[in-house]
């Protein structure tokens, strides 16, 4: 019986004295009969300095700032109290509990307290960061639709504006390593520019390099730099283009494009902070943000081994994607209208397109997105003769679908009897609306028709949500 008296004594003093709460132990008249370590400098004093006086004592002489046990003895009930230690700047969370003895007696009351000090400047900080996201939400909210065009972006669209709102977060933020991807032609850098113009760097270069235009064998000197007589014909030294975009931003377009050969050293580029010329034997430290941009997908690029998986991890710490102009159609209008502004200014001209015109525009898909809605109408505007460019509109979409269904394999009427070309048309419109809807639900509401139809015309034309735009499962 003494040895388990003596060994649950043991634990006790283990379990009191190492634990990160403070605890204090008094008896039935507030007396303090035990205060461990972590009471001690939660409160800054000793224990040999409050052992054997009364609580109220203590908090009368401000040896402690407010005490629980008073209440406890009088309501004969545990409490719990936030309090604030004005000597050493912390709070607590303070928890107290009477222990009665057989005849109810109140004969210990034993405190416990918390120190939530790290817990309240975390949700301080936390507190604070929802404000600064909130502030930049409001901010873009309020960003006139004129400066947005300065930088040649429209966002009528929902995708769009959640779009600038990331990039802008970005930018305030200033953090790098940005993965920009979209498809091609959807204007990857300009949301970079964006992205650079918003943030504290915005006086400091901008310097875009397009991985893809640049051979193999210059593509490294290029980007770091070489010394002189680094390689034949080198008769002097150039800096690359991370030192060109010190203290700014480099945007590496194109980067699924990137040689292998080349990937490693800009790996080791990103992960040190600093280049080092080809022929050169002094490490350049850089500081720049540094933006990539694809139109590949590079996930499937490190599967095929064509690309390395500690670069793409590195380039994705931060990601936004840039949508397609057939996913946001409501910025179609606002875009044509301000690209025929810029050429009519550009050219000295006064095309103007009517309703159906740009009805017209608005049901071809834009294969080559914001580009090719560009090209699109600068050739309209420069080369019609009409000043109303319906007509001219409805031949050059009409040429641009053809060459799209003769890509594709989808369609092609010719020899076709009425009920083919029905079916064929049927279909076309099914895998368009399939590309602006994911589910069944939303195509149904598209082409205002029931669900259950569109779940019929899908099986018949062996097409699936869950399947490509040509029926094939992916």
């Amino acid at each position: 019986m003494h040895m388990e008296q003596n060994m649950l004594q043991k634990q006790f003093d283990s379990i009191f004295h190492f634990t990160n709460y403070g605890i204090w132990i008094m008896d039935g008249q507030g007396v303090v009969l035990r205060v461990n370590e972590a009471a001690e400098q939660l409160i800054d004093v000793k224990s040999k300095n409050i052992i054997g006086k009364n609580i109220k004592e203590l908090e009368r002489k401000g040896i402690i700032d407010q005490a629980l046990t008073p209440q406890i003895l009088s309501s004969r009930s545990p409490a719990t109290r936030l309090i604030h230690l004005l000597k050493t700047k912390k709070q607590i969370l303070s928890t107290g509990i009477p222990v009665f003895d057989e005849q109810g007696r109140i004969a210990l009351v034993v405190v416990n307290e918390y120190d939530i000090t790290t817990l309240n400047s975390l949700k301080e900080q936390l507190e604070q960061l929802q404000n600064v996201a909130q502030k930049y939400q409001d901010e873009l909210s309020n960003i006139h639709l004129a400066d947005l065009k300065e930088h040649g972006i429209v966002s009528e669209s929902m995708e769009m504006r959640q779009l600038l709102n990331a990039s802008l977060k970005l930018a305030r933020l200033d953090v790098s390593n940005i993965l920009i991807t979209g498809e091609s032609g959807t204007g990857k850098g300009l949301v970079a520019q964006f992205v650079h113009d918003s943030g504290k760097r915005k006086e400091k270069p901008f310097v875009q390099v397009n991985c893809a235009a640049l051979p193999e064998s210059l593509l490294e000197a290029e980007l770091f730099g070489y010394e002189k007589g680094a390689f034949t014909g080198a008769t002097r030294g150039k800096i690359g283009f991370f030192e060109m975009a010190q203290d700014g931003t480099i945007l590496l377009d194109e980067i699924g494009e990137l040689p292998f050969s080349v990937q490693a050293k800009l790996l080791k580029c990103l992960e040190d902070h600093q280049v080092m010329h080809i022929g050169g034997i002094k490490p350049i430290p850089i500081n720049c943000t540094i933006i990539a941009a694809t139109n590949r997908d590079l996930h499937a690029r490190v599967e095929d081994k064509a690309f390395r998986p500690d670069l793409y991890h590195r380039l994705n710490a931060f990601s936004v994607k840039v949508p397609s102009l057939r996913e946001r159609p409501e910025d179609i209008i606002a875009l044509v209208n301000a690209y025929l502004y810029k050429y009519n200014t550009e050219y000295s001209m006064n095309k103007r397109i009517s309703l159906r015109g740009m009805n017209l525009l608005l049901d071809y898909e834009f294969p080559g997105n914001v580009r090719e809605l560009k090209n699109i109408l600068r050739q309209l505007v420069v080369m019609t003769e009409e000043d109303l460019l319906d007509g001219a509109i409805r031949e050059k979409v009409q040429k641009q679908s053809t060459k799209q269904t003769a890509v594709s394999g989808v369609g092609g009427s010719e020899g076709m009897n009425l009920t083919k070309q029905i079916e064929s048309f049927e279909r076309s419109i099914l895998i368009r609306s399939m590309k602006k809807c994911k589910s069944t639900r939303k195509i149904a509401a598209h082409l205002k028709i029931s669900q259950s139809m569109v779940a019929r015309k899908l099986k018949k034309h062996g097409l699936s949500t869950h399947s490509n735009p040509t029926g094939k499962e992916r």
